[in-house]
């Protein structure tokens, strides 16, 4: 009678240690998702970070110094416009436009009716002395960056007011890829500096341990 107690008693004692079943999560109701869904693809996105305020050099130096011709000596304001590209045979016939593979032309860039201006991204006149507004209607990546400072150059150092030098401190207006050219030697290494210790040789720290000098 006793032995048969003990079997009952390991029998329930099996069964009250049976592993539970994790619980089962709750399914989502399938409008639901396509709800968070829509919410999310129409969610506005974050706005683009603000390039730092910054102001241009004067444009006394780089390659296109002195290039400056006020086009209203020639031009003036309700000329026909010939949009037409083709070889100048009377006037700018030394001038050799080797930019956007013969895709552009003249008045891509020049201001059709403001003849001593360039021409913006939203058809407004650019001054002369803001070329990197007129250069961004095309080249909108290279404009973010220069505006960020990644791109291009600047005067005095990383900190303080922000300086730039325009595009045509470095591009040519006409032909505005840079040619290649040889880079400059490095820097003479001065004579008061101490030499490189090289692994093969004994340092001092070696001979000191080596032979007691202190």
């Amino acid at each position: 009678m006793a032995r048969g107690a003990e079997i009952v008693a390991v029998v329930l004692l099996l069964g009250a240690c049976e592993p539970t079943r994790p619980a089962e999560l709750p399914k989502q109701a399938t409008g639901d998702v396509r709800r968070i869904s829509t919410v999310a693809s129409t969610a506005a996105p974050a706005p683009p970070p603000r390039a730092p305020d910054f102001t241009l050099a004067p444009r006394d130096a780089g390659v296109g110094a002195g290039e400056y011709h006020p086009c209203t000596e020639c031009h003036e304001a309700g000329d026909e416009v010939d949009r037409r590209p083709r070889v100048l045979e009377d006037d700018h016939d030394d001038l050799k436009l080797v930019h956007g593979t013969g895709k552009i032309w003249c008045l891509d860039c020049h201001h059709p009716e403001e003849r001593d201006a360039l021409l913006g991204a939203r058809g407004e006149a650019v001054p002369f002395a803001q070329p990197h507004r007129a250069c961004g209607r095309c080249h909108a990546g290279v404009a973010r960056d220069f505006a960020f400072g990644v791109h291009g150059r600047r005067e005095g150092n990383w900190r303080g007011e922000r300086v730039l030098l325009s595009c045509l401190a470095c591009h040519r207006a006409h032909d505005p890829a840079i040619a290649p050219r040889r880079p400059a030697s490095g820097p003479t290494p001065r004579a008061d500096l101490p030499q490189p210790v090289h692994h093969h040789e004994p340092t001092r720290l070696h001979r000191a341990i080596e032979g007691g000098e202190r």
